[in-house]
């Protein structure tokens, strides 16, 4: 079972679709307070900067940030087998990816 998973290069796009769905559920169930003093996140504007989030917050990074600015983010994932499955349920959230390390 363990080199079969290991052959898959990507995850089937049901499979990522459901997670991101879950995700989006989860984040549903939240109370979020975004604590923003410098207005940089919640101004809209084009505003030049990096944000970190150490990975095992990544469930969290979708329901923190509001859908209409998804979009405008990229998100630095591991170019590895184990970072594209990541990249793909990003995706499927509304963020945008980048290949890195």
């Amino acid at each position: 079972m363990a080199s079969l998973f290991k052959k898959i290069k990507t995850l089937p796009p049901f499979v990522t679709w459901m997670i991101a769905k879950l995700i989006i559920l989860y984040g549903q169930t939240l109370r979020v307070r975004i604590v923003d003093p410098e207005g940089i996140l919640l101004s809209r504007q084009p505003w030049p900067f990096i944000a970190t989030i150490w990975h095992n917050r990544i469930l969290f990074l979708g329901p923190c940030c509001p859908p209409d600015l998804r979009s405008q983010f990229n998100v630095l994932i591991s170019a590895s087998r184990d970072g594209r499955y990541i990249a793909d349920v990003i995706e499927k959230v509304g963020f945008r990816s980048v290949a890195g390390s």
